[in-house]
């Protein structure tokens, strides 16, 4: 009686060991699955972040600076159209008093 007890314990174990085996392998596998797709994400992020720095580059600045000077014709058109303003404004005051 005592033979066919160790048997089934034997193979008892075996199963267990292989089980363990068979997990470690999969765990493996999908580890490096997943380490990769974390890889590709981070180039991914990296690319997208160079095309940015392009793009910043390249298209912001310029056009930041055209909007700039844009903003300071208009600032000294309005101010010299507000002087003229003023003195025909200053002119019709004069007459009304």
């Amino acid at each position: 009686m005592e033979y066919p007890t160790q048997v089934v314990a034997i193979i008892r174990d075996a199963v267990v060991i292989l089980v363990s085996l068979f997990s470690l392998l999969i765990f493996y596998l999908t580890y490096r699955k997943v380490s990769a797709v974390f890889n590709s994400v981070s180039r991914t992020f990296k690319s997208l972040d160079e095309i940015v720095s392009t793009f910043s580059d390249k298209v912001s600045g310029p056009a930041a600076a055209g909007s700039g000077l844009a903003f300071g014709v208009g600032k000294m058109a309005a101010f010299l159209m507000g002087l003229s303003r003023n003195k025909r404004g200053r002119k019709g005051e004069d007459r009304d008093e």
